[in-house]
């Protein structure tokens, strides 16, 4: 189950991000992205106020036939015939339907519609928070359509920003909260083609790690890294980890128990638990070292 969790959240207790949410959710064949933002202190519940988190919680590639799906699947797990079941999200007291669309498609990719949720404008399949009147690849095009990025505006606004991944950090829905690209295949530089590369286009994990996060688990580690580090960067001696934990101070961790284990901690934290996309849940082996969603967002 390949599921996104981002939360964005108040730099106000930035000891307190491991309990900010308990989440589990069940859904069958999509994947999930969520963005949270902490207004409040924890407690407050006074009516008078804004709501403390502003939830975002978007199933990619979810349409009607998957929740139908994924209903009728959770209504028989029990015994039921399943059609009569009702999901979790189901019960809340506002539904709404959304168009998802690219601008030179009908079908979407994740790229574009990440996009548009990260940046409030519809764009073109395979770019990230790049605007339509580019090209896809083409670096140089893309510099000068970089659109305006809600997570930059919540770190200026002294917030902290997180994203939580089963899939690859680098992949195209959770690049969306933090990367530009004119290509969302340009995960790592040796992605890249040649005559692109010096261009001033970096790729997205060099981004990523550039970028002022509180919080990134998920897969990927060996987009980070060179060859000696088990990784495919063009360099083999390059480590984006080790670098993003010089200059950061940050906590990195590579396992379940590692994060279990971390505690309370007033810096970043970055976990990388597979070399590409952490399994899905049906087929995890009983030692894997991969903590789930769950365990991700606990």
């Amino acid at each position: 189950m390949s599921q996104y969790f981002n939360v964005m959240r108040s730099m106000t207790s930035p000891r307190s991000w491991p309990r900010v949410f308990g989440f589990i959710t069940v859904v069958v064949s999509a994947s999930a992205f969520l963005l949270a933002f902490n207004m409040w202190p924890f407690g407050d519940t006074r009516s008078d106020r804004p709501a403390r988190n502003v939830i975002l919680f978007i199933g990619d590639g979810m349409g009607v036939s998957t929740v139908t799906a994924a209903r009728i699947y959770d209504g028989q797990s029990r015994g039921e015939t399943g059609e009569e079941n009702i999901l979790s999200f189901e019960t809340f007291p506002q539904t709404a339907l959304v168009k998802t669309y690219n601008t030179n498609q009908q079908v979407p990719d994740s790229a574009g519609t990440a996009s548009a949720i990260n940046t409030g404008v519809k764009t073109r399949a395979g770019v990230i928070n790049i605007g339509p009147e580019a090209p896809r690849s083409g670096c140089s095009e893309s510099q000068n359509h970089q659109l305006p990025l809600l997570s930059t505006q919540v770190v200026a606004d002294g917030k902290a920003v997180g994203f939580v991944t089963t899939t690859r950090l680098t992949h195209a829905t959770p690049a969306a909260v933090y990367a530009y690209s004119a290509n969302r295949d340009w995960e790592d530089d040796r992605d890249m083609p040649i005559e692109e590369r010096s261009k001033g286009c970096p790729d997205i994990a060099a981004q990523m790690t550039g970028f002022p996060f509180t919080v990134a688990l998920g897969g990927g580690s060996k987009k980070f890294r060179g060859a000696e580090h088990h990784g495919r960067r063009l360099i083999p001696s390059e480590d984006l980890v080790a670098q993003w934990q010089a200059k950061t101070g940050g906590t990195f961790v590579s396992t379940a128990k590692e994060l279990e284990t971390i505690g309370n901690v007033a810096s970043p934290v970055l976990g990388l638990f597979a070399p590409s996309h952490l399994k899905y849940m049906l087929n995890r082996p009983k030692d894997t070292t991969e903590p789930t969603l769950t365990e991700m967002t606990r």
